[in-house]
């Protein structure tokens, strides 16, 4: 964008401050998801620690107190598995939008460059039109670099995605098996 005018120049900043805003509301949108979620968490631990230790109080052998043990690490690890999981989707969630107000205010960028660009090949001296091709032709490889960029990252998030989701279930599946064979034990 070219600031020509003071009218260009306030709105430029008009649209760099509603861009601040906007991430600033993302941010704070996903600081509020993840709030419930943590206080949840907390809670369920601080009551199951309550019922932990009211249980421990009636333990009267080593073989009750092996067996008590037993119960509480199937359900503990459910609970952090479950609220990792939970805490990934808000991550993942917060991720996306931020990503998506970012890459508007690059496509804004880029095309203000190219306004730009435009205009001052217009007012240019002859024999200009090589150094300005070549800032566009510059400006379109650099586009092109961050389009990778971003399909990379975005499949690179899938993978980490599908990652977390396989160690779960074979942590949950895992779990479940010492369970049951403590609960043989005991």
């Amino acid at each position: 964008m070219t600031y020509t005018t003071p009218e260009d120049i306030t709105a430029a900043a008009k649209t760099n401050v509603e861009a601040a805003l906007s991430l600033a509301h993302s941010l704070f949108a996903g600081a509020e998801r993840f709030a419930p979620l943590t206080l949840s968490a907390t809670r369920s631990a601080m009551e199951d620690a309550a019922n932990g230790a009211t249980q421990l109080l009636n333990v009267k052998s080593p073989q009750d107190l092996f067996a008590l043990q037993a119960t509480f690490a199937q359900p503990g690890l459910e609970k952090f598995l479950a609220y990792s999981r939970s805490a990934y989707d808000v991550a993942v969630k917060n991720q996306t939008e931020i990503t998506k107000l970012m890459e508007a205010q690059f496509a804004d960028m880029t095309k203000g460059v190219a306004t730009a660009l435009d205009a001052a090949a217009k007012n240019a001296p002859v024999g200009s039109d090589a150094a300005i091709a070549a800032i566009k032709s510059a400006l379109v490889s650099a586009n092109a670099a961050y389009d990778g960029l971003s399909k990379a990252a975005k499949q690179a998030s899938e993978m980490a995605t599908s990652g977390i989701t396989q160690a779960t279930e074979a942590a949950m599946k895992a779990s479940s098996a010492a369970h049951t064979g403590l609960k043989k034990v005991a």
